[in-house]
C-alpha cells in the first residue's frame, strides 16, 4: 500500500499548477508563443467560503507589464485576456491536479475571434491595445517591438477552477518573445491560501491548541509531583514542549502565506522553513521517546545498556540526517519545477526525490521495526514475572498504536482508490490526505503522557516489582478485593550487619483498588 503524501510533496507536486497562486511577483519570459494560461486550480466564490467566512469576496488581480516582439509585421498588436471559471475540470480547463493541465497547457480556443474554452462560464474578457516601441532590424525577418500594460480586477462568483487565459492578437502574429513583469493574485473570501490548502489553516491551530492543553496540564502534574519525578518524565515534557512548537510554527506559517500573500515556494519563506526544521526535529525526538518508552526504561527498567544508548543516539542522529536530505531535495525539486513552468523536468525531478528519500525511509522502517518488537518483547517479559500493573499500562499504549495505525491504513486505502478513479476526492477536502501522520503522532503522544503522567508513586512503580498476591502465586497479582502488593528490597540488614533474605509475603489485603508497598519491610499504602 503505497504511504500517504507529505504536505510539504503536496505543495512541491502542484507547484507549476499552482505557481501563481497567491500573491506572485511575476518575472518570466515566454519563446515563440502567442498563448499562455495561469490557473489558481481551486477557489471559493465570493460569499461561498468555508465556515465563518461565508460573507467574504473572492477575486483575481492583474497588473502586468508586457514587452514582445514580433516577426510580422502589424497593423497593429492587442492583448486579450479571459478569466473565466471552468466548469468541467481535467484537460479542458487546464487546471485539474494532473500531467494535462497546468501553466504551460493552453485549452484549445481562440480569443482573438472570441471563441472561449469549452465549459467557461462567468467569463470576463479584457483587451488592451500595446503600442509600438521600435523596429530592430535582425538577420532575416524584421523584428518588432511591442509594449502595453494590463490592470484587471475579476470578482469570482462561483466556487471551483478558476483560469487566466492571455493571447496576442491578430491571431496569426508570429511573436518570438514575450516579456512579462508586474503581479498576478487570486484571493479567496478568507485570504491568499489557495482553496485547497485552506484546510491546513484550521487543523494546525487546532492541533496547536490541543497540544498546547496537553502541555499545560502536564506541566501542572510536573510541578505538583516535582519530588517523585522520573528522567522519563522530563524527556516527555521535552517531547511535549517541541511538539507544541513545532504545531505553532506550522499555524503561523499557513496565517502568514494567508494574510500577506507570500507564495509557499520558491525560495521558502523564513516561516515556513522554521517549520520545516521544527518539524524534523519533532518527528525525531517523539520517535525516540517512543522506542525509549518501549525498551522500558524508567517503568520496568531503571536504565538502559550503553551499547543500546548508543544505537538509540546512533539511529535518531542518521534519522535526522535522513530527513534534513529529504527536505532538501523536495526543495530543489520545488525550484526546479518553478523555474521550468511545469513543463518537462518534473519526471526526473521526482524519480531524483525518491532516491534521495530512501534513507529516510529506510531509517523510518528501522525505527518502527524496533519500537514494535520493543513493546512486544517488553510485554512478554511482564507477562512472564506477573507484572500485571505495568503490562496494563503497555498494553494500552499498544492498543492506541494499533486503533491508530488501522485508521492510518484505512485512510490510505482510500487515498489510493481515489488516485486510480474509484471515487472523486472532493477538492476541499484533498488536504486530509497529508495530515495522517501529524493525528497518529498527536493520538500516541498523549497516549503517552497519560499512561506515564507524574503521579505521588512514579518512583516506588518504576522501582518496585509486584509480587503474586493471590494463594499460590498464580498469575493475576491481585487480591480478592483488588490490592497489588509490591516489593523493592530483596535483603534486609540486621543489627549484627548480616544480610538476611527477607521472605515474600503474600497478604493481598488492598481495598478498593490501592496499592500496598513494601520498601525493605517498611510498610506503605497508596490510592
Amino acid at each position: 500500500m503505497p504511504p500517504l503524501p507529505s504536505r510539504h510533496f503536496l505543495f512541491a507536486l502542484l507547484f507549476p499548477l499552482v505557481v501563481h497562486s497567491f500573491k506572485y511577483q511575476i518575472d518570466e519570459r515566454y519563446a515563440e508563443t502567442a498563448k499562455w494560461s495561469y490557473t489558481e486550480t481551486y477557489m471559493y466564490g465570493s460569499g461561498q467560503g468555508p465556515l465563518a467566512w461565508n460573507n467574504g469576496d473572492a477575486s483575481v488581480h492583474l497588473n502586468l507589464s508586457l514587452r514582445l516582439s514580433t516577426l510580422t509585421e502589424e497593423d497593429y498588436v492587442n492583448v486579450s485576456v479571459l478569466f473565466y471559471h471552468q466548469k468541467e475540470t481535467g484537460k479542458e480547463g487546464g487546471a485539474e491536479a494532473g500531467t494535462e493541465g497546468g501553466v504551460d497547457y493552453v485549452p484549445d480556443s481562440d480569443l482573438c475571434a472570441l471563441e472561449f474554452p469549452p465549459g467557461a462560464s462567468d467569463r470576463a474578457m479584457h483587451t488592451v491595445m500595446a503600442h509600438k516601441v521600435e523596429a530592430a532590424p535582425g538577420e532575416g525577418p524584421a523584428s518588432t517591438e511591442w509594449a502595453a500594460r494590463v490592470e484587471a480586477d475579476y470578482k469570482v462568483v462561483e466556487s471551483g477552477v478558476q483560469n487566466v487565459l492571455f493571447q496576442i492578437c491578430p491571431p496569426l502574429v508570429s511573436v518570438s518573445e514575450v516579456g512579462l513583469a508586474g503581479e498576478l493574485s487570486f484571493r479567496n473570501p478568507y485570504g491568499f491560501l489557495p482553496g485547497r490548502f485552506y484546510g491546513y489553516l484550521p487543523f494546525e491551530g487546532a492541533r496547536f491548541f490541543a497540544f498546547l492543553v496537553f502541555f499545560l496540564v502536564y506541566l501542572g502534574l510536573v510541578c505538583k509531583h516535582r519530588g517523585h519525578l522520573l528522567r522519563l518524565h522530563y524527556a516527555i515534557l521535552s517531547v511535549l514542549v517541541i511538539a507544541t512548537a513545532e504545531s505553532l510554527s506550522w499555524f503561523l506559517a499557513f496565517s502568514h502565506m494567508n494574510t500577506r500573500g507570500t507564495p509557499y515556494c520558491c525560495p521558502f519563506p523564513a516561516v515556513v522553513v522554521s517549520a520545516m526544521v521544527f518539524e524534523l526535529v519533532q518527528k525525531t525526538v517523539s520517535r525516540a521517546l517512543l522506542l525509549l518508552i518501549c525498551l522500558g526504561y524508567g517503568i520496568a527498567r531503571p536504565s538502559l545498556h550503553k551499547g543500546e544508548w548508543l544505537s538509540l543516539l546512533t539511529l535518531s542522529l542518521l534519522y535526522l540526517g535522513a530527513t534534513m536530505l529529504d527536505e532538501a531535495s523536495e526543495i530543489a525539486e520545488a525550484r526546479q519545477l518553478g523555474g521550468s513552468g511545469g513543463g518537462g523536468g518534473g519526471g526526473g525531478a521526482s524519480t531524483n526525490r525518491l532516491l534521495w528519500s530512501f534513507p529516510a525511509l529506510l531509517c523510518d522502517i528501522v525505527f518502527l521495526s524496533w519500537i514494535y518488537m520493543s513493546l512486544v518483547t517488553m510485554m512478554k517479559i511482564l507477562r512472564e514475572q506477573n507484572e500485571t500493573y505495568k503490562l496494563e499500562l503497555y498494553s494500552r499504549l499498544s492498543n492506541t498504536i494499533l486503533a491508530f495505525v488501522s485508521l492510518f491504513g484505512i485512510l490510505t486505502l482510500v487515498v489510493s482508490l481515489s488516485r486510480v478513479g474509484v471515487f472523486t476526492w472532493p477538492w476541499t477536502l484533498l488536504w486530509i490526505e497529508t495530515v495522517a501522520w501529524e493525528v497518529l503522532n498527536f493520538a500516541v503522544l498523549t497516549a503517552v503522557c497519560f499512561l506515564w503522567r507524574p503521579t505521588p508513586t512514579s518512583q516506588f512503580l518504576a522501582q518496585a516489582k509486584q509480587l503474586p498476591t493471590t494463594e499460590g502465586g498464580r498469575r493475576g497479582g491481585r487480591g480478592e478485593e483488588g490490592g497489588i502488593e509490591f516489593s523493592m528490597g530483596s535483603f534486609s540488614i540486621t543489627d549484627e550487619g548480616e544480610e538476611e533474605e527477607e521472605e515474600e509475603e503474600e497478604e493481598g489485603e488492598g481495598i478498593g483498588g490501592g496499592m500496598d508497598l513494601r520498601v525493605d519491610g517498611r510498610e506503605g499504602r497508596f490510592t
